[in-house]
Order: structure tokens, then C-alpha cells, then sequence
């Protein structure tokens, strides 16, 4: 029987163009979500909710979040790929912070019911090699991945973790975005995870 999963982020999931400044949009055939699908069609069904600047839900959000969640047909797997808008927005950056923020959202999805497991992708990392004044945003250090990471291995089973950081995947000019190359990349590593799983 076929599965759904959904894929709940931001930016990188939606598909973002850095090339356009006003929401362009890579197309279908470069976005790895697509590039998912197609590669999963007949064994799971692959659902896509990016939207570009967004940040972990609020508690409101999150509450707005879980009604949209019951419209959906029942999903087996909610992936969550948030915290780059989070992270970007503090003064000074605190990779727990964000880990924290993540986990409250995660715990009221995993209260709900509505959802029998959860894969937690940290971000893809930021960087602004050419702009030092940025250096403090950079997430290449690893802290924001391992924070992530050490949060998500103190709950039972049913929430996964996986590492986008160590894919090496390639970002556009403005070090946050992924590069047509970095979509591709994303989306075997996905694909790879889903086939292990199968």
C-alpha cells in the first residue's frame, strides 16, 4: 500500500531562486522535492508544503498548522527541514535556541496523534564566505546540526534524524539557497533514504 509523506520547510523546500528576487521559483524538473516524487511514485506519495521565509510555527502556528494537517489525506510521515529562518533572524545566533524552538513544535505534532513518525532534516548549511561582517550566521561549524541532532535523540522511536550538513550540498551565490546541482544532490540523498527504509 502507498504511503504519504509530507515535507514541511521553508525556502529550500519550496524551491526557492535566489536568481529572482520577488518568490522566482525553480521548476518542477530542478526542485528535488519533484525530483522525489517521481523517483518514489507508486510507493510513496510525496506532498510538499515549502514556503520561503519561514520560520518554526509559533504556538499559534502550530495550532493552524495541526487543523491543515487534518484536511491532508493521512500522512505516514511528516519530514521537517526548519530553522534556517531562525537562525538567520537572531542577533546573536544560539543553535540551542533553535533546537529548543524546534522541539516544542515537534512535540505538539507528536501530541496530536496525527502523525506516526517524523523525520527531522537539519538545514542545509549557511554560509557567507564573502561577506566576514556575516561570518557569525555561518552554520559550517556544525553547532546548528549537532544541536538539532542532540534534540532529536532524546525522543523514543519514531522521530529520525538526518544530517543534510554532511551531503555537501552545493548552495547558489548567496550561501542560503540550493544550487539546481544542490536540488539534484538532495534528492538522491532522499531518495537513498527512503529506498533503505523500503
Amino acid at each position: 500500500m502507498q504511503k504519504t509523506v509530507l515535507f514541511y520547510g521553508d525556502s529550500n523546500t519550496y524551491g526557492y531562486d535566489p536568481r529572482f528576487v520577488y518568490g522566482g521559483r525553480y521548476p518542477a524538473e530542478v526542485r528535488w522535492t519533484d525530483q522525489l516524487r517521481q523517483a518514489l511514485e507508486g510507493r510513496w506519495n510525496v506532498l510538499d508544503d515549502g514556503m520561503n521565509g519561514r520560520c518554526i510555527p509559533s504556538e499559534t502556528g502550530t495550532r493552524w498548522f495541526l487543523s491543515e494537517l487534518k484536511e491532508l489525506p493521512p500522512v505516514d510521515l511528516l519530514a521537517v527541514m526548519l530553522g534556517s529562518n531562525d537562525y538567520l533572524n537572531m542577533r546573536s545566533p544560539d543553535p540551542n535556541a533553535v533546537a529548543m524552538k524546534l522541539k516544542a513544535f515537534l512535540d505538539a505534532v507528536r501530541d496530536s496523534g496525527l502523525v506516526p513518525e517524523i523525520l527531522v532534516l537539519s538545514p542545509p548549511y549557511i554560509d557567507f564566505p564573502e561577506y566576514p561582517a556575516f561570518s557569525r550566521f555561518s552554520t559550517r561549524d556544525g553547532h546548528l546540526s549537532a544541536a538539532i541532532r542532540a534534540m532529536v535523540s532524546e525522543y523514543p522511536n519514531g522521530v529520525f534524524f538526518e544530517n543534510t550538513e554532511s551531503w555537501g550540498l552545493e548552495t547558489a551565490f548567496d550561501g542560503v539557497h540550493l544550487s539546481p546541482q544542490g536540488h539534484r544532490a538532495f534528492a538522491e540523498h532522499m531518495k537513498a533514504w527512503f529506498e533503505e527504509r523500503l
